[in-house]
């Protein structure tokens, strides 16, 4: 029983916030689209890990598991929207609602 306690101890903030530093470690990538749909996005290389902000009602999504190279196509992409439906919206994990990797780091852009 105790080394139950040990492992949830701080309950589910803690485990979230375990979890937020090991998706955010290392240094951010972050790119600013002149797009519609794509205000700016925050990729974690070492995690794989995509939040993007969006333009229509500021809206912020965290999706996981994307490579590089699909991180690279989406910044290079003539249609950053077009890209982000074709390949991402429905293709990786995804937390929606409110970036919680955004917020974690009190609301700053990464700048």
């Amino acid at each position: 029983m105790a080394a139950r306690r040990d492992a949830t101890e701080g309950g589910f903030g803690g485990l979230v916030r375990g979890f937020i530093r090991r998706v955010t470690e290392g240094k951010p990538e972050v790119h600013d689209y002149e797009s519609t749909c794509i205000d700016h996005t925050v990729y974690w290389p070492r995690s794989g890990t995509l939040a993007i902000n969006f333009v229509k009602g500021r809206h912020a999504y965290d999706y996981f598991t994307v490579d590089r190279e699909t991180y690279k196509d989406l910044t290079e992409a003539e249609s950053a929207g077009g890209f982000f439906n074709a390949e991402l919206r429905d293709q990786h994990s995804i937390y929606g609602g409110q970036s919680h990797l955004l917020k974690s780091r009190k609301g700053k852009r990464f700048r």
